[in-house]
């Protein structure tokens, strides 16, 4: 994770917020967080270390030899429903009667291993337990997950965890710590529902450090499994599949990527319309007219398991609450067919109706969007051939306005000169250091290796990919003139390379870079986001917008 920057990364996304005022996004909190960070209930996560009374002192238990990631014997996929409580940003939240993914495993033996069981706390692994009639036990405490970054080595093991009612209180919320508990038990019903035993809001079951044996945030005090038969959409074995037929590409992406097709007489079937589900399919059919086609989507089409969820197809209208001055999505009818417009002149294929978008929903019954498009072209493309476009919205961050600790934010746009969408996992950018390419040192930068050209889709705790093409970099040096960036491509054999855009950090503050351009408005925020007044102290974010439009933000110390 990163410790040194994860501060600074929430500010920059709460100011591009606020130039932006996007859509409301409730997307999946990620499981692994800040442990720096120790989490009181309903409330802010609060940096520093744990106390002690967060978790009963024991010898470390768990190791990554104890996950247990696949699992062989009769599958059955569950839809898993509870309540309880996870991480979301920096804060803990509760949730009532959520559904979720999961799946059982019978195996040899009357072992039965059983995954994801912990709503919105997705590991993807397998907890063990051995059947006896119609109840399943597991031994406690297991191992679900293994993280080594730069806060150590570690992971989360599943325990029983009773209520603290000294750390808890109905202003604050509740506070749980591991019991001694060496088993939970679950029933199996006739027709393969399974429920957890003796769970309540002062007995969860949830996750807790490897180390220090305190709670992770992640808990269930109501949990049954159902079983679920949906059958995510394939493509007919007598239809053929085009692999990289298409290109998606989006107004102010600043990239795309390859899409397969696969096409009957009236219908047709996308596979890659989303990264976050690159493998998965989705249905259209067709109805031709003389220059056009239109391809209907229908809702609710079941397209597989993401992040811990089942994935369906939602057409949605974004709306605006006054009251909260803030957009969000509401479904359209089940009915509603999404659809695209297929010009056969252009070879393109885009929206219908630009107002309405189509949303892969974690889940049916609530927006809970992993994914949305809107605004999009789908082009076609013989060749992911180019030359890749220069970096841009290059800005200088200066850390203690003396140059020799600074922040480089950018982005590597993955198109081509011409407008064509390149092969990310093809394009790397290179650091220029007064004309030099830089070496990134690997140790400086916690790199298995040193580097020079950084992969697109590359991430770590000082080279940060902040999601989609924007990308920042930590440097601590000093005594620089200039620094420059470019991006390089490769495909089929051939390197090609923009051009090197380069900032003269010569005689300038951090203010200076955009000294020819005049000042509209000039706000302060602090490090999460808030605005706070220029006479305020400490480490603050200066947000300056010029009468042309464009923004430039510096970290800088006040006293």
């Amino acid at each position: 994770m990163r410790k040194s920057l994860l501060a600074l990364g929430a500010a920059c996304v709460a100011l591009s917020s606020m130039a932006a005022n996007p859509k409301q996004q409730f997307n999946p909190s990620p499981l692994h967080f800040d442990r720096n960070a120790t989490v009181h209930p309903l409330g802010k996560l609060h940096v520093g270390t744990a106390p002690s009374k967060k978790g009963k002192t024991l010898a470390k238990i768990g190791s990554p030899e104890d996950v247990i990631n696949s699992a062989e014997g009769k599958k059955q996929e569950m839809t898993v429903n509870g309540s309880g409580y996870y991480v979301y940003w920096r804060y803990l939240i509760d949730y009532y009667d959520e559904s979720s993914a999961g799946q059982v495993v019978y195996g040899d033996n009357d072992e039965v291993y059983l995954s994801n069981i912990i709503p919105y706390g997705a590991t993807d692994t397998y907890i063990k337990g051995v059947r006896n009639g119609n109840k399943i036990e597991v031994n406690l405490p297991q191992t679900v997950i293994w993280f080594d970054d730069s806060d150590g080595s570690y992971g989360y093991n599943l325990c029983l965890l009773e209520l603290d009612p000294e750390e808890s209180s109905e202003e604050e919320g509740n506070w749980y710590n591991v019991t001694d508990a060496s088993s939970v038990s679950f029933t199996v019903a006739d027709d393969g529902s399974i429920s957890a035993d003796g769970l309540s809001k002062d007995l969860i079951l949830g996750y807790a450090y490897t180390d220090n044996n305190s709670w992770v945030g992640y808990g269930v005090y109501d949990l049954s499994l159902t079983p679920f038969n949906d059958l995510a959409v394939d493509v007919p074995a007598d239809i053929e599949v085009s692999k990289n037929f298409w290109s998606y590409s989006c107004e102010g992406l600043g990239y795309g990527w390859p899409i397969s097709w696969a096409q009957g007489y009236d219908e047709v079937y996308f596979q890659g319309f989303s990264m976050e589900m690159p493998d998965a399919w989705i249905k259209g059919t067709v109805e031709y007219e003389d220059s056009e086609a239109i391809i209907s989507i229908a809702s609710n089409q079941y397209i597989g398991v993401s992040k811990g969820f089942h994935v369906y197809t939602k057409a949605a209208m974004p709306m605006y609450d006054e009251d909260y001055d803030e957009e969000y999505y509401e479904f359209m009818p089940d009915d509603y067919l999404y659809q695209l417009v297929w010009d056969f002149e252009e070879n393109i294929i885009y929206p219908k109706d630009p107002d309405v978008v189509l949303l892969l929903n974690l889940g049916k019954n609530e927006v809970f969007e992993l994914d949305e498009f809107s605004g999009f072209v789908l082009r076609h493309q013989d060749s992911f051939a180019g030359i890749p476009q220069n970096p841009c919205n290059v800005v200088f961050i200066d850390f203690m306005e003396n140059f020799d600790e600074y922040d480089l934010y950018f982005n590597v746009l993955g198109l081509s000169t011409e407008g064509d969408v390149l092969i990310t996992e093809n394009l790397s950018y290179i650091i220029y250091i007064d004309g030099d390419e830089w070496t990134f040192d690997a140790s400086d930068y916690k790199l298995k290796e040193d580097m020079v050209e950084i992969p697109w889709s590359f991430d770590s705790d000082y080279i940060i990919n902040h999601g989609g093409s924007m990308r920042q970099i930590a440097f601590f040096v000093e005594g620089l003139s200039t620094i420059g960036v470019q991006s390089v491509y490769k495909y089929d054999g051939e390197e090609t390379r923009s051009e090197i855009v380069t900032l003269n950090l010569e005689g300038l503050s951090a203010d200076g870079i955009n000294a020819d351009k005049k000042v509209a408005a000039v706000k302060y925020y602090d490090m999460t986001g808030r605005e706070v007044a220029k006479a305020a102290s400490g480490v603050v974010i200066k947000r300056v917008v010029y009468e042309d439009g464009s923004v430039a933000s510096f970290k800088k110390v006040l006293h």
